[in-house]
């Protein structure tokens, strides 16, 4: 994935399905893993770019 690209959410369970709340769940764990490691990219960037 490149710097430019921008952050994709993933789309939502169908809600009809009793098992979609634990799906729903698990796709915002993976989101909030993806944009953390975003972060985490962007700040080693700056960092190995010299600036703080």
């Amino acid at each position: 994935m490149l710097v430019e690209d921008p952050q994709r959410q993933c789309g939502h369970a169908d809600t009809d399905v009793p098992t979609s709340g634990v799906v729903d769940r698990r796709i915002a764990a993976l989101d909030a893993e993806i944009d953390g490691l975003s972060r985490l990219r962007a700040e080693l960037a700056l960092r190995a770019a010299g600036r703080p």
